[in-house]
C-alpha cells in the first residue's frame, strides 16, 4: 500500500514539475524528410519553406505571397531551406507550438502541380514527402490539404 501511495505521490509530482516549466505545453518538435530526385525543378535548386498557418491564410495565399517570406520572413516562417535536386534526403526539424497547424511550400520555378500542402493539428512527429518534377508526389502522413 506505502508503494502505490508512493507512486501516485511520484507521478502528481511530476506532472506538477512538467506544468510548472512548461513541458507539455511547450513547442512541439516535428521532422519533415524530403526526397527530391534530380529531375525536380529542372536540376536547379529552389527553396522549401515551412510555416504555421490558419485554414484563411492557407487558402489565400498566393505563391508569390508565400515566396516573398523566404527574402522577409514573417514570425509564421518557422525554416527556409535551399533543396538541390538529386542530394540527399533533406531532414527538417522545426518546433511547432501546440494546436498550430504548419504548411511546407515549394517554391519551384515552374510549379506544375501541387506547390505546398498543410499538416493540421495534433501533428505527426514525422512528416515524408516526396517531390516529382514541379509537384509535391507523395505526402506521409497524409497531409489535410494540398
Amino acid at each position: 500500500m506505502r508503494i502505490a501511495l508512493a507512486l501516485v505521490a511520484l507521478s502528481c509530482t511530476s506532472c506538477f514539475v512538467a506544468k510548472l516549466f512548461g513541458k507539455g505545453d511547450g513547442p512541439q518538435e516535428v521532422t519533415l524528410g524530403v526526397s527530391c530526385p534530380p529531375a525536380v525543378n529542372e536540376g536547379r535548386p529552389f527553396y522549401f519553406v515551412v510555416r504555421t498557418v490558419d485554414t484563411k491564410s492557407y487558402l489565400t495565399e498566393t505563391y508569390d505571397d508565400v515566396a516573398a517570406k523566404v527574402m522577409t520572413p514573417d514570425a509564421t516562417v518557422l525554416a527556409s531551406v535551399v533543396l538541390i535536386p538529386g542530394g540527399q534526403n533533406t531532414q527538417v526539424h522545426v518546433e511547432v507550438p501546440q494546436k498550430t497547424s504548419i504548411a511546407a511550400a515549394f517554391l519551384f520555378t515552374t510549379p506544375s502541380g501541387s506547390w505546398q500542402t498543410r499538416f493540421d493539428a495534433p501533428l505527426p512527429g514525422k512528416i515524408d514527402i516526396a517531390l516529382q518534377n514541379g509537384s509535391i508526389l507523395t505526402v506521409n502522413p497524409p497531409s489535410a490539404a494540398r
